[in-house]
């Protein structure tokens, strides 16, 4: 592939998603032809239109967050909304090309009439990777992460956990649910809970503590995207127990990941079914994290700008 100049108009950091999009992406166009970087955390914009290629992120409405446009203008929509509004619509033409987190989201979006292409963020195999397990070897720990919202489901991980718990007294949570927007840290339910609750971690220190776990449950009601905290803990060579309803589908295989769907009740059910299942099989837990671990390297970021790269050009 005959490699381009792209400008990135995204955040740049290691402690929400989007961020830790817009550093890899940053670092991986820098090895090749180079890359403009306008971080928008730091509020910068260039100081006139691009005479090559921008990506940024879009805005909660799917409209542009610089004022200024590139050569082509290119969006990367990680969007939960299904049908897109007219409004959304009308964002969205001012983009001459559309890049999805998802295959589900680009879907959504050629639903509306629009060409999309697909292309899923990536991990970082030098950081998220199986680590010997240090602590708290005689308990079985269920790991779930990501902002702490009603999408994210976490709501649903406390009442499978709450049955679990009661069942057994080994089960404990370890949960990663810490964010620069939301710092309400439990839910009612979650008085009565064996857990530990993280603060923000780099990730380094993520990847430790993912590591001490079992298995992951990811319910959430609706991604975007792949779902990066998802794809990080898989890399980390643990099973998850996930829902497969929209982007988050794309990663799943039945050889590392029990796939669930339905409404609510039913996603607990489930997990509380596949969470008994491994814990009375540590064999199957442990041949499933070898191939959750196997799967991530073909996750690369490079892969993710190459598909960017054949989307622009």
């Amino acid at each position: 592939m005959e490699y381009i100049v792209i400008s990135l108009a995204m955040p740049i950091c290691d402690f929400f998603g989007a961020g830790t999009c817009g550093m890899y992406l940053a670092r991986e166009f820098s090895k090749r032809r180079g890359v403009m970087v306008f971080d928008t955390m730091d509020e910068q914009e260039p100081k006139e239109d691009l005479d090559g290629p921008l990506l940024q992120f879009t805005g909660p409405n799917l409209e542009q967050q610089t004022k200024h446009k590139g050569k082509p203008n290119a969006a990367y929509v990680f969007s939960e909304w299904k049908p897109i509004t007219e409004e959304q619509k009308a964002n969205l033409k001012s983009f001459d090309v559309i890049i999805a987190g998802s295959e589900w989201n680009a879907q959504v979006v050629r639903d509306a009439g629009f060409s999309c292409a697909a292309v899923p963020q990536g991990v970082d195999r030098e950081i998220f990777k199986p680590l010997p397990r240090q602590i708290s070897k005689d308990r079985f720990i269920i790991y779930s992460g990501g902002k702490l919202e009603p999408r994210k489901s976490q709501d649903l991980v406390v009442k499978a956990v709450k049955v679990l718990q009661e069942r057994h007294d080994d089960v404990f949570l370890l949960a990663s649910w810490y964010n620069l927007w939301s710092q309400k840290d439990h839910y009612d339910e979650v008085r009565d809970l064996k857990m530990i609750g993280l603060p923000i971690l780099g990730h380094p220190d993520l990847a430790w503590h993912m590591n001490q776990t079992d298995v992951g449950l990811f319910p959430n009601r609706c991604e975007g995207g792949t779902n990066l905290i998802l794809m990080d803990y898989l890399a980390c060579g643990k099973p998850v127990i996930a829902n497969a309803s929209t982007g988050q589908k794309d990663v799943l295989d039945d050889s590392y990941a029990m796939r669930i769907v339905g409404d609510d009740d039913a996603l607990v059910e489930q997990m509380v079914e596949g969470v008994e299942a491994l814990y009375r099989d540590r064999e199957k837990m442990k041949n499933m994290g070898a191939e959750a671990d196997a799967a991530m390297n073909l996750w690369s970021w490079a892969r993710t700008a190459d598909g960017i790269e054949r989307a622009i050009q």
